[in-house]
């Protein structure tokens, strides 16, 4: 399973009507990476050319000795000029396996326990369940298979499964990184996802992010974490209406400190839902267009502004 996000900063003054930042961070989680994938990506980039990318990869891809390379090739194939790279976490069982860890197959997102899986056994495993030792070597393990690719990667990451504990945290911040992308509003998810135990955990987690969805600071022992919440919704699990209202619901946040957009999808779905995609970002678009609101689309110039220290 692999997404990507379209998110945005909006800014106001008493003199302007807004303005909008906005990228997409797609996720690569492990899976076969498919041509038709990669071509609906492109399309993607056809129709808003204007819009930068933020890749979240799995090192699972880098695992495989035989597969490294290519995988690699088709990762290179989707970079273009100003992406950002950030590491995706993880507990699947390549990497348990090169942190030298056991593998977990319980308890799972989807409420059973994971059985007759190959490469991808644990993606469906809370990285939650696991020890602080254990999480850092699930970090040390992902950080190591990606340390060698000739790529910059950035001071972001991201769980999969929208999973956070204190844990997680504290690694994080110690490796170094900065940004954590993993939150998301309960309400975007529990239309589809109300009957599976990934909705009450992340419920848990996250309802916070109900009443603003402006990045959050959160403490460490080291140095602050920056958490940046997928306000906007998944587009397997909502409608392109449903994903507007989202976008809108965010306009009437607005502040002068900055509110976050930021619309997820499965990579590994993106040419099933790509007529979804087009059709939420032309709503988007247009509505940005009727409203006079300045669109931007330029990460750095996002991240300079929230200092996370």
């Amino acid at each position: 399973m692999y997404y990507f996000f379209i998110w945005a900063l909006l800014t106001t003054s008493a003199h302007a009507s807004g303005s909008l930042y906005v990228t997409i961070s797609l996720f690569w989680e492990g899976s076969d990476i498919k041509q038709h994938n990669l071509d609906a990506l492109q399309k993607l980039r056809s129709n808003f050319p204007q819009l930068k990318i933020n890749h979240f990869i799995s090192p699972v891809y880098f695992l495989d000795p035989e597969q490294r390379n290519s995988n690699l090739n088709k990762f290179r194939s989707a970079l273009k000029e100003q992406d950002q790279v950030g590491l995706l976490l993880s507990p699947q069982k390549p990497i348990t396996d090169k942190a030298g860890i056991l593998l977990r197959n319980a308890p799972s997102f989807w409420g059973q326990t994971e059985k007759f899986c190959d490469s991808e056994c644990g993606a469906s495993v809370p990285l939650t369940v696991y020890s602080s030792s254990d999480i850092e070597k699930i970090f040390d393990a992902s950080i190591g298979a990606t340390s060698n690719l000739g790529i910059s990667f950035s001071k972001s990451f991201a769980t999969s499964g929208w999973q956070y504990s204190k844990a997680i945290a504290e690694v994080a911040a110690k490796k170094g990184f900065k940004y954590d992308w993993s939150a998301i509003p309960p309400s975007r998810i529990v239309r589809r996802l109300h009957n599976f135990p990934i909705y009450n955990w992340t419920k848990d987690t996250w309802s916070q992010f109900e009443k603003s969805n402006q990045p959050r600071r959160i403490k460490t022992t080291l140095s602050p974490m920056i958490v940046i919440p997928q306000s906007g919704g998944v587009v397997d699990y909502n409608t392109s209406q449903e994903l507007l209202s989202f976008y809108k619901e965010t306009l009437a946040q607005v502040q002068t400190s900055g509110t976050i957009y930021n619309l997820a999808v499965h990579q590994e779905t993106c040419a099933t839902f790509l007529p979804r995609i087009i059709d939420a970002m032309n709503k988007i678009f247009s509505d940005s267009k009727e409203k006079g609101t300045s669109l931007t689309f330029d990460w750095s110039s996002y991240r300079n502004t929230i200092n996370p220290n």
